[in-house]
């Protein structure tokens, strides 16, 4: 699992006043997203090798240093996702340097309804109904393991449509 960062100029996004935006780029198994840093600045003040902005530039050590935080907080949500042992992907780091609230997975909540019926036994659900459920919540999460190469899928994932 090869995971990157990398900054890079928008020039296609340049405001009025000449300034760019500074994207990082996430880049893990060959899949790639971009993210704003909420800073901008003129082409020439940029070094693209050092991946810094030049020290002549005024206010470069706060701008340097707000990107070393970004590349600092982006490798701790890479490694905290390694550290778990589930699988994920590059949206899963995204979701989580956005601090966009994962919503449960699809196991996560089959399993709460197995739980719930169990509980229920005798009172309108029989065992050989909760047996069958059961056979069904393996088989979907050898599925989702085969097909995606992952643990779970969140339910916000799934697209419905109607034939």
């Amino acid at each position: 699992m090869r995971f990157y960062t990398k900054y890079l100029i928008r020039r296609n996004k340049t405001r009025k006043d000449g300034s760019t935006p500074i994207y990082i780029r996430l880049s893990l198994n060959q899949k790639r997203v971009e993210l704003s840093t909420g800073i901008f600045i003129n082409i020439e003040d940029w070094d693209e090798v050092k991946q810094a902005i030049n020290p002549q530039f005024y206010g470069s050590v706060v701008y340097n240093q707000q990107l070393q935080k970004i590349t600092t907080d982006v490798n701790d949500i890479y490694n905290r996702l390694v550290s778990v042992g589930k699988a994920f992907d590059i949206i899963d780091i995204k979701n989580g340097y956005l601090d966009i609230g994962s919503s449960k997975g699809v196991l996560e909540v089959f399993e709460y309804y197995l739980n719930t019926m169990e509980s229920k036994l005798g009172k309108g659900y029989s065992y050989g109904t909760l047996r069958h459920y059961g056979v069904t919540f393996r088989k979907l999460a050898e599925f989702i393991k085969d097909k995606y190469s992952r643990y779970d899928l969140q339910v916000s994932e799934f697209i419905f449509t109607i034939k």
